[in-house]
C-alpha cells in the first residue's frame, strides 16, 4: 500500500466509526433554498427565445400567415401618416383567438390575462398589451368575415391536392345560448317592459335637463341612461323577432298541411329579450334550453370542417338541401356523396340533392323504414326513382361503407367543440354566434392539418 498521505486509505476509511449526531434527526436543522424577492437583476432577453421552436404558437402564426386577411385589413381606419394610434395586425388577433380556443379558453377576458402572464399568448401578441374589449370588438365587428378563412384553410389543401373535397358529412349539435329562461317573455309582456323602460327614460332624461345633479350622481345618471336605452332597444328588437317567428311558424305548419297558429297559441309564443334569434330547444339529455342549433359540414376522409349554419330549426329536418346548396356556392363544385343520420330523412330535402347529382347515405331502417318495404317488395309505383336507388345503395355493402365513415367525420368536430370550452356559448345573436363557430372551426381544422399533412 502506499505511503503517500494525500492519498485515501479505504481500508482505514472503512474502519473508522462514524459520528453519531449529539441530537436526534428529527430535531436537527434543515437547510433549504433561499427565497429572494428583493434581488435587484438585469436580465438580457429576446421574446422569440422564450418560445421553443416547436412550440404550437409557432403552428398557430404559421397557418395564419396563410391566410388572406386583406377583408378584415380594409376595415381599419388607421391609415398610414395620418395622425391616431396604429390597430393592432389582424394576424396577431386571429392567432389569439386560434391559440385560446385550442388551449381551451374562450373568453376575451381570459385571454387578455394571459397575453400579460403566459409566454404563448405574449409571444404571439408580439409584447403588446391588448384589452378584452379589443379582442370581444374584433371577433364581433369581423363575424360575418370568418367563414372565407375556413373556406381559405379549405381551398389550401385542395390546389395541393391533399384533399379532394368530394364526399360530405353534415351534422348537428344543439349548444347552449347565452340567455336564461328568466329573460323568455310573451309579447305582452315585452310591451309592458317596454313602457317601464321609457318611462325611465323620460325620469332620466328630465333630471339630466334639470341640472341639479352633482358630477358623481351625473355620471351615474348617464350611466343608467344608456344602459336604459340599450335596454328598449333589445326589447324592441325582440318585439320584432317574435312577429318573425309567428310567420316561421305559420310557414312550417302550412308545409305539413296544418292551420295557422290560433289567437291562444300566438299569444304563448315567446322570445328571449337579450338574445331574441335563439330558440327553445330540446337538447340532447332530454331536457328543454334556450339553444341554437348549430350544423357543420365535414369533409368525408379527412374530416375537416368546411362549412357551418346557424339555425333556429329545433330539428335537422330540411336542413341538408340548405347546408348542401351553401356549400355549393362556397367552394364552386359538386359533390359525389352527402352523408348524414336519420334525423335528415326528408324526401323532399334528399331529392332535392339527388337531383343535383350528390348521392346521399342515409339510414333507411328509421324515418325510411315504410319506404324501403315497398322498394324491397317491389311495390313502388308511388316510389320516386331517386328513392329506389338510395334504397339499393344503402342496401349494397358498399353503401354501408361509406356510411360508417360519418361518425368519426361528424362527431370528432362536436367532440373537439365540448372538449375546449364550447359547452355554453357567450356571443347572441346568429351572425355572432356563426362567427364564433367559424373561428372554433379554424383552431379544429389547424389541429386536423397539423396532424395529418406536413404544411405547418
Amino acid at each position: 500500500m502506499s505511503n503517500d498521505p494525500t492519498l485515501f486509505d479505504l481500508e482505514t476509511l472503512r474502519s473508522k466509526p462514524q459520528e453519531t449526531p449529539s441530537l436526534p434527526h428529527k430535531e436537527l436543522p434543515r437547510k433549504y433554498t433561499p427565497i429572494i424577492r428583493n434581488q435587484l437583476e438585469f436580465k438580457i432577453e429576446c421574446l422569440d427565445t422564450l418560445i421553443p421552436h416547436d412550440h404550437e404558437v409557432r403552428t398557430v402564426w404559421k397557418f395564419v400567415e396563410q391566410l388572406d386577411l386583406s377583408g378584415i385589413g380594409e376595415r381599419n381606419i388607421s391609415l398610414r401618416d395620418n395622425p391616431g394610434r396604429p390597430a393592432l395586425d389582424p394576424r396577431v388577433l386571429i392567432s389569439l383567438w386560434i391559440y385560446a380556443i385550442s388551449q381551451g379558453v374562450i373568453s376575451a377576458r381570459q385571454i387578455s390575462k394571459l397575453c400579460e402572464d403566459h409566454r404563448g399568448f405574449i409571444w404571439l401578441a408580439g409584447g403588446n398589451t391588448i384589452s378584452h374589449h379589443t379582442l370581444s370588438k374584433f371577433r364581433s365587428q369581423n363575424s360575418d368575415l370568418f367563414e372565407d378563412l375556413v373556406i381559405q384553410s379549405i381551398a389550401m389543401l385542395v390546389n395541393k391536392e391533399l384533399i379532394n373535397l368530394e364526399e360530405v358529412a353534415q351534422d348537428g349539435v344543439k349548444i347552449k345560448a347565452n340567455a336564461s329562461t328568466a329573460t323568455y317573455h310573451r309579447k305582452k309582456t315585452l310591451v309592458q317592459m317596454k313602457q317601464e323602460v321609457k318611462k325611465r327614460i323620460e325620469v332620466l332624461e328630465d333630471l339630466q335637463k334639470k341640472g341639479k345633479l352633482d358630477t358623481l350622481e351625473k355620471r351615474k345618471k348617464e350611466k343608467e341612461l344608456a344602459a336604459a336605452k340599450e335596454k328598449e332597444k333589445d326589447i324592441t328588437e325582440a318585439i320584432k323577432e317574435l312577429e318573425k317567428y309567428k310567420q316561421q311558424r305559420n310557414e312550417n305548419r302550412s308545409k305539413h298541411g296544418k292551420k295557422k297558429l290560433s289567437k291562444k297559441e300566438v299569444m304563448n309564443l315567446r322570445v328571449s329579450r337579450v338574445d331574441p334569434e335563439c330558440r327553445k330547444m330540446r337538447m340532447a339529455g332530454g331536457n328543454f334550453q334556450l339553444a341554437h342549433n348549430i350544423q357543420i359540414a365535414t369533409d368525408l376522409n379527412s374530416e375537416l370542417a368546411i362549412g357551418v349554419r346557424v339555425t333556429q330549426n329545433g330539428t335537422d329536418g330540411g336542413e341538408m338541401s340548405k347546408m348542401h346548396n351553401q356549400l355549393k356556392n362556397m367552394y364552386q363544385r359538386d359533390f359525389k356523396s352527402y352523408v348524414v343520420d336519420d334525423g335528415y330523412a326528408s324526401r323532399a330535402d334528399i331529392e332535392s340533392v339527388q337531383m343535383q347529382g350528390t348521392k346521399v347515405y342515409i339510414p333507411i331502417d328509421g324515418h325510411l323504414k315504410s319506404t324501403k318495404q315497398k322498394v324491397l317488395a317491389q311495390d313502388t309505383d308511388s316510389i320516386t326513382e331517386s328513392m329506389k336507388e338510395l334504397v339499393n345503395r344503402m342496401e349494397s355493402d358498399e353503401g354501408k361503407k361509406v356510411y360508417n365513415k360519418r361518425i368519426r367525420a361528424s362527431e370528432t368536430v362536436h367532440a373537439y367543440f365540448r372538449n375546449h370550452g364550447l359547452g355554453q356559448l357567450l356571443v347572441r345573436g346568429t351572425v355572432n354566434v356563426l362567427g364564433f363557430i367559424n373561428i372554433f372551426c379554424l383552431a379544429y381544422n389547424m389541429t386536423v392539418i397539423k396532424r395529418l399533412f406536413d404544411v405547418l
